[in-house]
């Protein structure tokens, strides 16, 4: 069953806000939501005028 965990990302690494019990070399997947949006730096001079 799907299980919620809240997790930051530090250099690399996703560590979780929580405790959770799981077995150490488990494979899990992981669905990265995030509000934090960057936008790739845009170089031509052209395009950024269009935006």
């Amino acid at each position: 069953m799907p299980q919620i965990l809240k997790a930051t990302y530090t250099n690399g690494t996703f560590i979780l806000q929580t405790s959770y019990d799981i077995p150490e070399g488990s494979e899990v997947e992981l669905f990265v939501k995030y509000s934090n949006v960057v936008a790739p730096p845009i170089y031509d001079v052209e395009s950024k005028k269009s935006l």
